[in-house]
């Protein structure tokens, strides 16, 4: 028991000698700076004392040692320092055999956690190291991030590439885990990247959309990326920033993506040029089909005048149904008239009252056997008392007058009958009623301008007629239903004002009675305006 209690105290007094000598002795961590005095920032550095050098301890004035190194001496802050050696070289193997076991820790295990200093200030200069008129080693980016191996009061020390470096600290931050690697994708071809940091510096690189370099560093308008053994300088707007670098697998999903969605908006756009042009198409039709040039058929032995109000002058029937666009033909006799209506029937047919005894029975009978699969529309003339006519078997859309014709009891009836739709069967009084609901003024789509100016053409208005598109377009005036006066934007006048107003797709239109023009460019029934115009349309179409 003795034995043991001696050997004991043995032991220890042999450990208490031996860590006094340790005491002594200083195991720098990392490379320090060497003062003449103990402070940060009035002292000047003597020296720098590198890592893993052993020194020995002079004095100590609270955590800093006076050390001695090499042939000088000076102060050092004891963050730097530890009290550590080996004790084979303190104790000899002997004297390492009698002492009692000492757990030894893993070096790695004392190392502290690695911290990172992250750039906050753009043109950050890192110095090879810390003295006046040191060598400049890099210019930082504001989000560049260094490895960070010391720091005091106003200076880091960091890790750049295969050296270290000094940073002053002011300009960073210390954070403890290194900031993902961040990179930049091109959004589109020919895209500069500059050598330094104004639009007029020379080219490092043109890049091509999808081209990807690390992320340097970034400001408020420019990004500073990698590119080769250097970097340059890219503006933020024609880059993309990603928070990792993408793999082969994402960029292809990514661009399978942008095509599909690119191929479905030009099915999208080409459904509605598609919609657009059928809907065109649709209209156009409509249009062409509301007016279209037609066949008249005039059974008479002799020509009968017809009295023009507006001028009191008097032509033909032939004559006025060729001024308002018909074709025309003319049968003196019943077996002409009759091979004309089996040969080609005609879209009105036009009859004497007296061209032969019974002619409206004849041809009523005629069209009872014949029964063809459109009927076309009849107009007596000549009738000694249009209300005493009995009524007929086959004809529909019959129409009489008497002896006394003026151009107003013609168009009245005729008018009607160029419409190609639901209307064709109305009378002029059931078309007026319609214009009449849609008041004298509206919109120009959907037909309205052409059934107002049936209105003014049945009804024998005098007014003007003003067409505004984005603004004031062109006007037309009307004296008993003809047109006397036409302009249009351009300016554009006559007949031609006329078609560039019917022209117009949108817009709005008024029509002022009892207006009448200063002037007058035309004298013109607005029938054979109206028809002129669509067998341009039509002609247009069919060449286009």
């Amino acid at each position: 028991m003795r034995k043991t209690i001696r050997a004991i105290a043995y032991s220890a007094l042999l450990f208490l000698g031996a860590w006094n000598a340790v005491a002594q002795q200083l195991e720098i961590t990392d490379d320090v700076r060497m003062r003449v005095e103990p402070d940060n920032s009035a002292s000047d550095v003597v020296g720098i004392v590198p890592k893993g050098t052993m020194v020995s301890v002079i004095d100590r004035q609270d955590r800093w040692y006076k050390i001695g190194y090499k042939d000088t001496s000076g102060w050092i802050f004891g963050k730097f320092a530890r009290q550590r050696v080996k004790a084979e070289e303190i104790f000899s193997k002997q004297d390492v055999s009698m002492l009692p076991p000492v757990p030894v820790g893993d070096d790695d295990g004392d190392k502290a956690p690695e911290r990172f200093a992250r750039v906050t200030l753009d043109g950050t200069p890192v110095f090879e190291h810390l003295s006046a008129g040191a060598p400049i080693l890099h210019t930082a980016q504001k989000g560049e991030s260094f490895t960070l191996i010391g720091q005091g009061d106003a200076w880091c020390k960091i890790v750049y590439k295969d050296t270290s470096g000094w940073i002053k600290k002011a300009n960073v931050e210390i954070v403890d885990s290194k900031p993902s690697q961040k990179y930049a994708r091109v959004l589109r071809d020919n895209t500069n990247i500059l050598y330094y940091l104004d639009p007029a510096a020379p080219r490092l690189n043109i890049a091509r959309k999808g081209d990807l370099f690390e992320l340097v560093g970034e400001g408020d308008s420019w990004c500073k990326v990698a590119y080769k053994d250097t970097s340059g300088w890219v503006r933020k707007t024609e880059i993309e920033i990603l928070d990792s670098k993408p793999d082969k697998a994402d960029i292809a999903v990514k661009e399978a993506k942008t095509l599909l969605f690119g191929l479905l908006a030009l099915g999208i756009i080409i459904l509605l040029i598609s919609v657009i042009v059928t809907f065109r198409h649709i209209k156009a039709e409509r249009m062409r089909n509301i007016y279209v040039q037609k066949n008249a058929l005039i059974l008479a032995k002799e020509s009968k005048h017809v009295q023009y109000m507006l001028t009191n002058a008097t032509k033909t029937m032939e004559h006025c149904f060729t001024e308002i666009g018909f074709n025309i033909s003319v049968a003196k006799d019943s077996v002409t008239a009759r091979n004309n209506i089996e040969s080609g029937m005609p879209d009105l047919i036009l009859v004497d009252w007296d061209f032969e005894t019974a002619i409206f029975q004849k041809i009523d009978n005629l069209f009872a056997r014949i029964t063809p699969q459109t009927m076309p529309h009849f107009l007596f003339y000549n009738v000694p008392d249009p209300t005493s006519v009995p009524s007929c078997k086959a004809l529909r859309n019959v129409n009489f007058l008497g002896i006394s014709v003026v151009d107003r009891d013609i168009f009245k009836v005729v008018t009607p009958l160029l419409v190609h739709h639901s209307e064709a069967t109305q009378s002029p009084k059931d078309i007026q009623k319609g214009v009449q609901r849609c008041a004298l003024e509206g919109e120009i789509a959907g037909g309205n301008l052409l059934e107002v100016l049936q209105f003014i053409e049945i009804g024998s208005k005098t007014g003007c007629l003003m067409v505004e598109t984005k603004g004031p377009f062109g006007l037309v005036y009307f004296i008993d239903g003809r047109i006397v006066y036409a302009a249009a934007k351009g300016p554009v006048y006559g007949v031609d004002g006329v078609y560039e107003i019917l022209n117009q797709p949108m817009g709005k239109f008024r029509f002022i009675t009892n207006k009448q023009p200063k002037t007058a460019n035309l004298n013109l029934p607005t029938l054979s305006v109206l028809m002129e115009w669509t067998r341009q349309k039509d002609e247009s179409h069919k060449s286009g």
